[in-house]
């Protein structure tokens, strides 16, 4: 992943399930 995986909160929200979603949607189709 872009950044280290961490259990820190963002807006009350996981960033744990905002970094996968990101980094699903950022992946180039190959």
């Amino acid at each position: 992943p872009p950044y280290p995986i961490q259990p820190f909160i963002r807006e009350g929200l996981p960033i744990l399930e905002i970094t996968l979603k990101d980094e699903a949607e950022v992946e180039p189709p190959l």
